[in-house]
Order: structure tokens, then C-alpha cells, then sequence
């Protein structure tokens, strides 16, 4: 009986996501988009995780969902039903159709850095983004494709315009047309599951481990000498015929990006969305939620909690500062989500505790602050060494 105890103790944590996350039209988001990754902590996969980035800092950047049909775009996408900008409003407009289960982007007002922006571009077929119920461990796979058709040497100036220029050579050799198509395909993987803590608060969360695989092919289309080919040539191919070396183009060849997504059964964005390279472990950018809203049976605090010393041996100062007056529990569970401290207290100023540890085992410990109406506010996690 005793290991279906605490498998229930450890189940009952897990969190289904449905489709209330999909957000409606003029439902106003707060971001922080965070730059130069800070502290992000990109753990293994595997259940009952905790993740403290209580510390992270970024620029604010809000947006409103609106009607697809609203869109100066909405022509080109009209199964669209809802726009909402890739990464919290920092990068080109997403038309995404909503229905039933399922969060797809039919197209994008794609930018491309020092060449184009906001140009209308079909996703073919559409990009899956989001599927429900979503539960830990479910995996979903989808392939699209995007092109875009480009001047060679508009703007002028930028790389590729210099590209492009050192092959043509007068009377000889001219480079007509240029096109960029991308070749994606995408797998996810719910992967891991536990309480993440960011500024505003601590949230029960699914993480979502997208994989996107991505080709980019340059292709153009050669006048020789005064005759035109009107057959596209692909200069990514190592035996294209103006024999390019596909290393100097500036784009081409394969990407990985993975991106995790932290998602709260209640909230209509993620929680924390973070992008890193193939190895899935530097972050390159990210963004997360800001905001006052509940969420889940949790509350939102300006509280903060510090342990130290962190790994503790017999004892350690638990640090309260900035909660509301009241009464509080201070909780810890170990790795099997079995309870093996709780402490009532009541809060009426900068507070430090001591708690003692003697006699505990050796290893890794989480422990919560929660209110008088037993709703979490903070989790962190504590690591305990013996001589």
C-alpha cells in the first residue's frame, strides 16, 4: 500500500492543459521579454521538477489578440481566425486558426533581417502550435513550408545583395530572380512536468519540447549570356551551377531551434517560453508572463522567500520579506512528494526562520510557503548533505 501512497501523492500534481489556453480576441498579454538569457535552468526530462527563475529580468513588451479579419493581411490568410505576434510581439504578426482541440498558424508577416518586413507568407501546410488535452508525455509531429520571393538587390547593401553581386559578371552572367524557401518539420513532446517559479509567482506547469528542423534553401534564376534560364538553380546544392560555395551564402542550409514552453492549465500563453540552439541547453532568447491574475488555486505575491545555507546540513534560515500580514505554512516534500516538514506562522514583518533538518536524509527536498487558504505562493528547492 505504502509505494501506491506515494504514487498517488506524485500523480495528483500533474496538471492536464485543454483548450481553455487558447486565447480570444481582445485578450490583452503582458510580457517581459528577456535578453541575454539570464539564469535559465534547462533541466532533463522526467516528472515532479521544480524551477526557480524567480530572478529573471526583462523588457516589458504587451499586445492584444486581434481578429484575423482586422489584419492588413487577413486577404492572403482568410481561415485565419486570430492574430497574435510570434514571441510576444517582438517579431512579425502569426494568422492562426483556432478550432476545436487544435491552435495552428496558417501564415506570417514574415521579416527577414536587412531584407524584407512584414511580408505576407503561407505556411503550407499549416504550422501545428498547440494540440489538447495536453498531457505529460504526449508527442505530436507536423511538417510545413514557407517561400518567399525576393529582388536580388533590393536593398541594396545588405549581404545578400553583395552575394549575389560578386556572381554576376557583366555581359556574362546576370541573376534575374531570388527566392527563399523554408522546409520545417516540427515534433513536440510534453516532457516534464512540476512548479515553476518566475517574478510574478509560482505556477503548476507542463513543459512543451518543441523541435523544429528547418531547411533553407537560395535559389535563382540565370540569364547566360543575354538568354535567360527560367529554371530555378539551387545555389544550397554543392553542385549548383555557378558552382557557389553553399558555406558563403548568407542563408542556406540546416537549423535546429528547440524551444520550451511552460504551460499553466489556466493561462492562455505560456508561462515561460524559452529558445535555444541544437543542443537544447543555451538559451538564446525568451519571454514570460507578467501580470496580477490568480491562476489555478494559486496567488500571485510580492513575497519573497531565501534559504541559506542551500545545501543545508541540520538546519537552515528560512528569510520572509514583503508578504502580506497573515497566517502562512511553510511545507517540505521529498523527491516522492511525500510531506516530511510543515511549520504554521504567522507573517507581521521581515521574518527569519530557522528549520531544523537534523533529521532528515541526505538529498533533494522542495519546499512551499502557502496561505491561510492553503493556496501555494512560492516553491524552491532545498538540497541536504550529511558529514
Amino acid at each position: 500500500m505504502l509505494p501506491l501512497l506515494l504514487m498517488g501523492l506524485i500523480t495528483t500534481a500533474q496538471i492536464t492543459v485543454t483548450n481553455n489556453a487558447f486565447p480570444s480576441v481582445g485578450q490583452a498579454f503582458q510580457t517581459n521579454i528577456v535578453n541575454g538569457l539570464q539564469r535559465i535552468d534547462i533541466t532533463p526530462a522526467g516528472p515532479n521538477q521544480v524551477w526557480d527563475m524567480a530572478d529573471l529580468l526583462g523588457t516589458p513588451v504587451d499586445f492584444t489578440v486581434a481578429a484575423a479579419a482586422s489584419g492588413a493581411a487577413a486577404a492572403n490568410f482568410p481561415t485565419a481566425t486570430l492574430i497574435i505576434p510570434e514571441l510576444g510581439g517582438v517579431a512579425g504578426d502569426a494568422y492562426v486558426k483556432v478550432s476545436g482541440n487544435q491552435m495552428e498558424t496558417v501564415g506570417l508577416l514574415a521579416t527577414i533581417d536587412g531584407l524584407i518586413s512584414n511580408f505576407p507568407v503561407k505556411l503550407t501546410p499549416n504550422r501545428i502550435d498547440l494540440v489538447t488535452p495536453m498531457n505529460y508525455q504526449n508527442t505530436s509531429s507536423s511538417a510545413f513550408d514557407l517561400q518567399v520571393a525576393l529582388d536580388p538587390h533590393i536593398p541594396a547593401g545588405t549581404a545578400l545583395d553583395s552575394t549575389i553581386t560578386t556572381l554576376e559578371v557583366p555581359g556574362v552572367v546576370t541573376i534575374d530572380s531570388l527566392r527563399i524557401t523554408f522546409i520545417a518539420t516540427r515534433t513536440t513532446e510534453v516532457d516534464a512536468w512540476g512548479s515553476l517559479t518566475i517574478p510574478v509567482g509560482a505556477f503548476d506547469v507542463l513543459r512543451l519540447r518543441t523541435v523544429d528542423y528547418t531547411n533553407t534553401i537560395l535559389e535563382v534564376k540565370v540569364t547566360f549570356f543575354g538568354v535567360p534560364n527560367n529554371l530555378w538553380q539551387n545555389l544550397s546544392d554543392p553542385n549548383n551551377v555557378l558552382n557557389v560555395d553553399p558555406a558563403t551564402l548568407p542563408f542556406g542550409g540546416l537549423d535546429t531551434i528547440i524551444t520550451y514552453e511552460f504551460w499553466d492549465a489556466d493561462e492562455q500563453q505560456a508561462v515561460l517560453k524559452v529558445l535555444t540552439g541544437a543542443d537544447g541547453q543555451t538559451a538564446t532568447s525568451g519571454q514570460y508572463r507578467r501580470g496580477t491574475t490568480s491562476t489555478k488555486g494559486q496567488v500571485l505575491t510580492n513575497g519573497k522567500a531565501a534559504a541559506y545555507p542551500n545545501p543545508a546540513t541540520d538546519n537552515f534560515t528560512l528569510e520572509l520579506t514583503n508578504f502580506d500580514a497573515g497566517d502562512y505554512t511553510f511545507k517540505m516534500y521529498n523527491i516522492l512528494g511525500k510531506e516530511v516538514k510543515n511549520v504554521p506562522f504567522r507573517y507581521s514583518g521581515d521574518t527569519k526562520m530557522l528549520i531544523q533538518t537534523d533529521n532528515l536524509n541526505a538529498g533533494t527536498y522542495i519546499y512551499r510557503i502557502l496561505n491561510d487558504n492553503n493556496e501555494h505562493l512560492i516553491t524552491r528547492k532545498m538540497i541536504i548533505v550529511k558529514p
